[in-house]
């Protein structure tokens, strides 16, 4: 019976010992101590805070308690080893109270595998090409953040910020591309999404201005009839390679921006109307009785008034003095040659209409002007034809300097010249006139109707299909328009419409540029009176620039036209660029800026389609 009891004893004894072994390991184990330093920081701070089904309560700590069981000694070089190997444990608690200025600071830091998955589903990223290319792109960059550091914007990310900022430099509005959060320092960070939302929308940012930059923000052809023109636009591709590759934000995305020198100009130009609107200093000339040079008006003080506001007038302001003349009749020619006006000095109801336009109009003109530059890639080098419809001038331009300039004469409002480029590939001297459909039935039937001779005597011949027929044998009375199968050619002549030379870009317009026996027509400050084609005031000077290396100069092209009366085809052995082009707003060799009537009515419709367009955040 002894026996027994010790036997129990012992048993007793020895599961006592083993509880409170047990009991010592466990809180050890929460004591969550590292002595090799071998876990990371997350693991530390998850260890160190109790979770579901882990809290410490009086009845779990009592057995300790009660069993007297000592904690092990921690060493001290133990935590000295954790702290150092890990100082970004406290790193949060310091960004959070000392990062005020960056809207991004106290975010989550940028974590590569939620950005991967984000991109794959992001509803901004829209349609197949920029999807693909954006994730291909931050595919090779192993997901690293481009625009964010940290848990902040990284330098590029700031330097795409204020290229934003600087949209309206180029015309252009920079709550186009970012929200309005990004583009002020007062939005706080409330205002800012989550961080790879920040990243994202940065990346579109960029792809969405360098696209307008380089090739213009609204198609063209939406902004009114007759104009053919598709800017060459740049892959989602190729933008993110350049981006890639760039050393420097604003040197990459001034690298979009048209070279043409013209464009850097008419930025400066922008800006100074821009400052003159915001003065408010704009004073309206009233209407009235032409002024003529020593004219005595009460209109004269306003008018100094309005003509200093631009920079025209810098004589005496006195309201007394209403004579016209001297300084304010130099400064009204002055005014006139700025904006397409006979610059006679004789301020009439045209040069008080142009007058009254304001500041704030202008401002839009020039941001029209500048988007259709970026329509177009500059040519450095070589040579090309200019036309500037709106200007009703040619220029041909060598090596980026203009060579020759010439006036023109350019379709009607009601037959625009249409707005395109091509190449010019042939002239033909002494050239035969096939008449366009429009103008055969709108002025040639009623002449046939009223005497056929009258149109045998303007050396025009009649054809049926292809055979010649005399006008006299046909009872053109009897010729409904929509019944007329006739063709209408005009021979060679000095009554000629087209003079004595054409100058060919074969095209489906049936555009070309020529002579006309209507030189009278080049002495007026307007004009839009040809059928679409254009008529060139010197033009065997033109055809001398062109047509040089091929052997054919002005005397000789001249003696070509005297000497034979039949067409005589000249080829081109390496074609010549043309644009037809359309600028109310550009600034010439003296630096003044130039504005032109807008004759087509096209600015508007551009002006409407730059504030319209639809734009993400627009």
């Amino acid at each position: 019976m002894t026996s027994l009891r010790f036997y129990l004893s012992a048993c007793v004894a020895v599961l006592c010992l083993v509880s409170s072994a047990a009991i010592a390991e466990n809180s050890v184990q929460n004591q969550v101590v590292d002595p090799l330093g071998l876990h990371d920081n997350d693991a530390v701070l998850a260890a160190a805070v109790p979770g579901p089904g882990r809290q410490e309560t009086a009845d779990s700590a009592a057995p300790a308690a009660s069993q007297s069981v000592p904690e092990p000694a921690v060493e001290p070089s133990a935590k000295t080893r954790i702290k150092s190997i890990e100082p970004s444990v406290a790193a949060p608690e310091t960004t959070a109270t000392t990062e005020t200025s960056d809207p991004l600071a106290g975010r989550d830091a940028f974590d590569r595998r939620v950005f991967r998955s984000f991109l794959k589903k992001a509803p901004r990223l829209e349609g197949d090409e920029t999807k693909e290319a954006v994730i291909d792109f931050y595919r090779g960059r192993r997901h690293e953040s481009l625009w964010t550091k940290g848990k902040g914007l990284s330098v590029q990310g700031e330097a795409l910020i204020k290229q934003v900022r600087s949209a309206p430099d180029h015309g252009l509005k920079q709550e186009d591309y970012l929200p309005h959060a990004y583009l002020t320092q007062n939005g706080g960070l409330s205002d800012w999404p989550a961080q790879h939302e920040v990243e994202l929308d940065l990346t579109l940012a960029y792809l969405a201005l360098a696209d307008d930059l380089a090739s213009g923000a609204v198609d063209p052809m939406s902004t009114g009839s007759e104009i053919y023109l598709q800017p060459k636009h740049l892959s989602v591709e190729d933008l993110l390679e350049r981006l890639d590759e760039a050393k420097s934000i604003p040197a990459l995305m001034a690298s979009f921006a048209p070279k043409d020198p013209a464009y850097a100009k008419l930025q400066e130009k922008l800006k100074h109307y821009r400052q003159l609107a915001a003065r408010k200093s704009y004073t309206h000339v009233p209407s009235g009785k032409t002024l003529r040079k020593g004219d005595v008006d009460a209109r004269v003080p306003a008018l100094k008034r309005r003509l200093s506001e631009e920079g025209f007038y810098k004589g005496s302001l006195d309201d007394t003095d209403q004579h016209y003349d001297g300084d304010v009749v130099e400064a009204v020619k002055a005014f006139q040659r700025a904006n397409g006006l006979s610059a006679d000095g004789v301020a009439g109801r045209n040069t008080f209409t142009t007058l009254n336009i304001s500041l704030e109009q202008r401002v839009r003109q020039i941001e029209a002007n500048l988007e259709r530059l970026r329509w177009y890639d500059y040519q450095a080098t070589g040579s090309f034809v200019d036309v500037n419809i709106a200007d009703q001038t040619l220029k041909v331009v060598r090596n980026g300097l203009t060579i020759h300039q010439t006036r023109v004469v350019v379709g009607k409002p009601k037959y625009k010249t249409p707005i395109f480029s091509h190449a010019i590939s042939y002239a033909e001297v002494n050239p035969t006139w096939t008449i366009p459909r429009s103008i055969a039935l709108k002025t040639y039937l009623p002449m046939l109707q009223r005497d056929p001779t009258e149109v045998m005597r303007r050396g025009i011949r009649v054809f049926h299909g292809n055979r010649e027929i005399d006008p006299r044998s046909i009872i053109w009375s009897t010729v409904k328009p929509r019944f007329f199968n006739f063709t209408l050619q005009q021979r060679p002549g000095r009554n000629n419409a087209l003079g004595g030379v054409k100058y060919m870009f074969p095209n489906r317009h049936a555009i070309y540029l020529h002579d006309t026996p209507s030189k009278h027509l080049f002495s007026r400050s307007g004009r839009a009176f040809s059928h679409g084609c254009i008529r060139v005031e010197n033009p065997f000077d033109f055809g001398d620039l062109l047509f040089k290396d091929e052997g054919w100069d002005k005397d000789r092209l001249m003696k070509l036209r005297s000497k034979s009366s039949n067409p005589q085809r000249i080829n081109l052995s390496n074609k010549v660029p043309v644009h037809l082009r359309y600028f109310t707003a550009f600034v010439d060799a003296a630096d003044t800026v130039q504005f032109r009537f807008d004759i087509y009515g096209n600015d508007a419709r551009l002006i409407e389609a730059l504030e319209t367009r639809s734009a993400p955040f627009s």
